[in-house]
């Protein structure tokens, strides 16, 4: 509201109240109170319009002391957040580094267990005694592969993800070829076998897998 909306809402508040009493004082025969001069209202109007000043600058000024509350709040906000979003950074690192020292140590368990039942799945040399392997070596064989596939979803819970590499196109960001064969029936730069798994981590390589790829020859 503007200082003449109130001056004109204030003159005429006196203006009702004189009314008022003259209307009273004609209706009970009493005396009429003595009249408020012009100087008077005034002088009233003057001590209001002052007040109201003084209680919109007082309300600027409180406006001004919320509004830098606020800022200064939001500052501190941000800087929570940019501290927690620091925080979880460190903490994704670290559980990262730890992941993947556990995936490493993991992968050269899986190569030495690989290896073993490589090993064992060599044809048994049969003599005229023995037409078969002693049952030993099947349960070691069977226990050994148990063991693998639990380490290999270790790996996988770790992050790590073996890569498939038979049957795809040579890519040397994934691969390293250790060998070529000559297949007629398979594309030029095709994997034709796998000497040494791959693996990622957080789709980042790990280890490139050592394969075999497709040469063929010139007709």
């Amino acid at each position: 509201m503007t200082d003449s909306a109130v001056d004109e809402a204030t003159l005429a508040q006196l203006l009702t109240r004189e009314l008022t009493l003259a209307e009273a004082g004609g209706a009970t025969g009493s005396e009429r109170p003595e009249p408020v001069d012009l100087r008077t209202i005034v002088g009233e109007l003057i001590a209001l319009k002052s007040e109201v000043r003084a209680e919109t600058r007082s309300t600027r000024e409180t406006r001004k002391s919320l509004d830098d509350a606020l800022a200064l709040l939001q500052g501190r906000i941000a800087e929570v957040d940019l501290e927690r979003e620091r925080t979880d950074v460190a903490l994704r690192e670290a559980r990262e580094a730890g992941e993947l020292s556990g995936v490493e140590a993991l992968v050269d368990v899986a190569d030495r267990l690989g290896a073993a039942l490589a090993t064992l799945a060599v044809p048994y040399p049969r003599r005229w005694w023995r037409r078969r392997p002693p049952p030993v070596v099947g349960a070691i064989r069977q226990g050994l592969g148990i063991t693998l596939d639990r380490v290999t979803r270790s790996i996988e819970d770790l992050g790590g993800v073996r890569l498939h590499t038979v049957g795809d196109v040579f890519d040397p960001h994934k691969m390293r070829a250790v060998d070529t064969a000559d297949d007629p029936c398979l594309d030029d730069g095709v994997v034709i076998s796998e000497v040494l798994p791959g693996y990622t981590h957080r789709r980042r390589v790990l280890r490139s897998a050592h394969v075999v790829i497709n040469r063929r020859s010139a007709p």
